[in-house]
C-alpha cells in the first residue's frame, strides 16, 4: 500500500514538471505543439489547433459547456469561425498564438 502510494506520488511529481517545462519552455521557442492528451491549453485563452479531420489550422479556445443556461463543468472547443461544430472537428494539437507584430 505505502510503495503504491509513493509510485503515484512519484508520477504525479513528474508529471508536474513535464508541465512546468511545457510552460516554461512554449512561449520561448516557436512551432512548438503540444498533444491535446498531454496538456490542454488554460480556458479562454486563443491557441493556434489542429484539426486532423481536414481543417487544418484554426484559432480556437477551450471555453464552459453551457446546457440551459446553466455551466456544466465541461470544456468545449470554440473557434474563431462562427460556423464551426465541435463534432466536425478532432483537435489533435495545439500552440500559443505568435507574439504581435510590432512595426
Amino acid at each position: 500500500m505505502y510503495s503504491e502510494v509513493c509510485y503515484k506520488f512519484q508520477v504525479a511529481q513528474d508529471n508536474l514538471k513535464k508541465t512546468a517545462l511545457i510552460f516554461k519552455s512554449t512561449p520561448v521557442i516557436p512551432n512548438t505543439w503540444i498533444s491535446v492528451n498531454e496538456i490542454l491549453p488554460d480556458g479562454n485563452v486563443p491557441v493556434v489547433v489542429w484539426d486532423s479531420t481536414g481543417e487544418g489550422y484554426l484559432i480556437g479556445w477551450r471555453s464552459f459547456w453551457y446546457s440551459s443556461g446553466q455551466r456544466t463543468g465541461e470544456w468545449e472547443w470554440s473557434f474563431q469561425i462562427a460556423d464551426m461544430n465541435n463534432g466536425n472537428v478532432n483537435i489533435t494539437h495545439w500552440t500559443p498564438l505568435p507574439a504581435e507584430l510590432k512595426g
